[in-house]
């Protein structure tokens, strides 16, 4: 139960430094075009993954990591077909999926090592 307790807090605080760090980007004094244009696409599924992850999965899951980038894809497409508001830039999409796969190698390489210990511990 304790390792489930520090798990939330620790998906939370995470979640809150990415959403953080993404209102910090999207102020207007940064301009740089690759820091305001991609780097929000890279916290949006991190941000996403984390929070999913912190209140429904018991352990890291590629099917959901992989489903938040799709979900970007197809929003991105949508934008291209008017569909949903905002500018279509094909950039984004690799992004989506560099972002969700960062999320998920961090959270495998975190979950293994607290499974680890966990174990040792025993």
């Amino acid at each position: 139960m304790k390792y489930r307790t520090f798990d939330k807090i620790k998906n939370s605080t995470e979640f809150l430094l990415g959403f953080g760090t993404l209102a910090y980007i999207k102020t207007t004094e940064i301009s740089h075009q690759f820091i305001s244009g991609n780097i929000p696409d890279l916290l949006y599924p991190i941000t996403n993954y984390t929070s999913i992850r912190a209140t429904w999965s018991k352990k890291p899951s590629l099917p959901l990591a992989f489903g938040i980038a799709a979900i970007g894809t197809v929003a991105e497409f949508a934008q291209y077909f008017n569909l949903y508001h905002g500018t279509f830039d094909v950039k984004d999409i690799p992004m989506y999926f560099i972002g969700a796969g960062i999320a998920y190698g961090i959270d495998k390489i975190t979950f293994n090592k607290k499974k680890a210990d966990l174990e040792n511990k025993l």
